[in-house]
């Protein structure tokens, strides 16, 4: 039995980060941060050990930047997505605490999805949706 090797067999991983703008302040007076930018790199069990690849014949193109509608853009990619792999992982570098914040949010009022939430205090630490798992790179790597 090999348990030192995790499986990664039908697996996609998308690795992104986002950038925001706040220019919209709000009735308070604060500033509402709005993503502007997201830029993510994506591999499969097919071409996750190929540097150079652009593009895999499985997971389409490995880099994306996107800079319009960019929330919506980036999750409907990885509902589209989640149709062609098993299990799909998604990671960013403080996710938890600020990136995935967005996603939780369009979610919660653009589509039907339950999300399973692990939270520590206002951060999340990991979210499940259905075969798409959301993860913070500080708790996990």
């Amino acid at each position: 039995i090999d348990r030192g090797t995790p499986k990664i067999e039908n697996t996609l991983f998308v690795f992104y980060d986002l950038e925001t703008m706040q220019e919209q302040k709000l009735s308070n007076g604060s500033l509402l941060h709005q993503p502007n930018l997201c830029v993510f790199v994506q591999c499969c069990d097919k071409c996750i050990n190929e540097k150079k690849l652009y593009f895999c014949q499985k997971c389409g193109f490995r880099q994306k930047i996107l800079t319009a509608d960019v929330i919506p853009t980036f999750m409907v990619h990885i509902l589209n997505m989640r149709k062609k792999f098993k299990n799909i992982i998604v990671i960013a570098h403080n996710g938890g605490g600020f990136d995935h914040q967005f996603i939780l949010n369009y979610v919660l009022t653009q589509t039907d999805l339950k999300p399973d939430l692990i939270m520590r205090g206002t951060k999340l630490v990991s979210m499940m949706l259905e075969n798409i798992k959301f993860l913070d790179s500080l708790n996990v790597l």
